[in-house]
């Protein structure tokens, strides 16, 4: 209860992004070869094996959208992943619904795009918002209730959508739904990339690189003084050993 009521903004932010990545991500990997067959008419070996190709190389892309969330901030990579799943969505079910494997596997690819920038950030964005002593349990918190209410009941939430309106395009409507949220959710998000994580240092190579980043810290505007430990910053500066045991009273702030 401690961990909610100190970070229950930053919860709220992290449960809706959760559900946003594993809502379209649960509906590509889970529910799709379910759709193909079920509404579609494809056999079920053949709804499941066009998932294949479009996950393969989704997977090879993961690396590549998390060394741009590197360069140019998670957020706006979060927000790459969001906006495009509520404007590739509908498309991509039209496409599948034209019934062709080709027209099949250009939808499924546009789905795969969002969740590419979904998944390669989420891991690094998420715990950074968090300090390192609650980060643990306010994750467990934050991830698993988001998954288990949001991300696993993505099948079933789509196909009763459809079995009560009649409509095959519901799952677009509700991914779409589900990351126009998320959208929201990562304007509050805490930027963190080239960032230490709150309540950690910085990570250097050599003392000399510690003694640069803490001689220009108050112009930095990449590291926050308030979620830093300053007595390890000031003992860096002096020249002491970082990584030795240290008495923080003999350490001058």
């Amino acid at each position: 209860m401690g961990i909610v009521k100190a970070y229950w903004r930053s919860l709220i932010v992290a449960m809706i992004l959760v559900a946003a990545a594993n809502t379209a991500g649960y509906a590509l990997t889970s529910y799709m070869p379910t759709y193909l067959t079920e509404s579609k008419g494809y056999d079920p070996v053949h709804g499941t094996l066009l998932t294949i190709p479009v996950l393969v190389i989704m997977s090879l892309c993961i690396p590549l959208t998390g060394k741009l969330s590197d360069r140019i901030g998670r957020r706006p990579v979060l927000w790459i992943g969001a906006l495009s799943t509520v404007v590739l969505a509908a498309p991509a079910f039209m496409l599948i619904g034209v019934g062709e494997i080709w027209s099949t596997l250009l939808g499924l690819g546009l789905i795969a795009f969002p969740v590419t920038f979904y998944v390669a950030n989420l891991a690094s964005a998420l715990p950074a918002q968090f300090p390192t002593a609650s980060r643990y349990g306010a994750m467990g918190i934050a991830y698993n209730f988001s998954v288990a209410i949001f991300g696993g009941t993505t099948p079933f939430i789509v196909a009763a959508l459809i079995g009560a309106t009649g409509d095959d395009m519901m799952p677009a409507y509700y991914l779409m739904a589900t990351s126009a949220i998320g959208a929201i959710a990562i304007y509050f998000l805490k930027e963190s990339a080239q960032r230490p994580l709150p309540g950690s240092m910085p990570s250097v190579d050599t003392q000399a690189e510690a003694k640069e980043i803490v001689a220009n810290q108050d112009e930095n505007p990449l590291i926050d003084l308030v979620e830093m430990d300053m007595p390890f910053t000031t003992a860096a500066a002096q020249g002491a050993d970082p990584t030795a045991p240290r008495d923080t009273e003999k350490v001058p702030v």
